[in-house]
């Protein structure tokens, strides 16, 4: 049978996994469910994930650099020093997993939702954050509570104290 291809990559479409397939910079997933995978250690770098579902994996200490997820959803997953170092996530949500000691440097996470997370603070000093289409204010309130989900409150009053001048707010508190 012959390979769907797409931009020099191999599309796999529409099925679901409960062991790591191949993964690498020519593997496109596409609708696919990745259901108790146990990734730990697992080399996921330069793979492309769209409109994807991980429910209950281990990716601890995974290297996931330069991966893509877009729309994809990570439910109850373990994150634990994940290596997500300048992956991009987009328009997905990460909810009600372990999220501690991840390696986000560069890493972009544009209109991604975060919620229920479990872990210790995060450096994100180099995360970009990003909100497709908000207005100023509303990218300010998600920006704000993404750093807070990822940071922890120790982390938070150190962001809020450069942006004061040093002085710490009393939402920092």
């Amino acid at each position: 049978m012959e390979k769907k291809m797409f931009f020099g990559r191999e599309v796999i479409e529409g099925k679901t996994f409960n062991a790591l397939p191949e993964m690498g910079d020519k593997k496109y997933y596409v609708e696919c469910k990745f259901k108790g995978v146990q990734a730990e250690r697992a080399d996921m770098s330069h793979t492309e994930f769209n409109r994807c579902e991980f429910e209950g994996c281990n990716f601890k200490n995974a290297k996931m650099q330069e991966a893509v997820f877009s729309n994809s959803y990570f439910s109850d997953c373990e994150l634990r020093s994940a290596d997500l170092t300048l992956a991009k996530l987009d328009h997905g949500r990460i909810d009600g997993c372990r999220i501690d000691d991840m390696r986000l440097a560069g890493a972009s996470f544009e209109s991604m939702y975060m919620t229920r997370n479990k872990g210790k603070a995060l450096d994100v000093d180099s995360v970009r954050f990003g909100l497709g289409g908000a207005t100023q204010t509303e990218y300010e309130r998600h920006t704000a509570k993404l750093r807070q989900e990822l940071s922890g409150e120790k982390q938070v009053k150190r962001v809020i104290g450069r942006h004061t001048g040093g002085r710490e707010s009393e939402r920092g508190r």
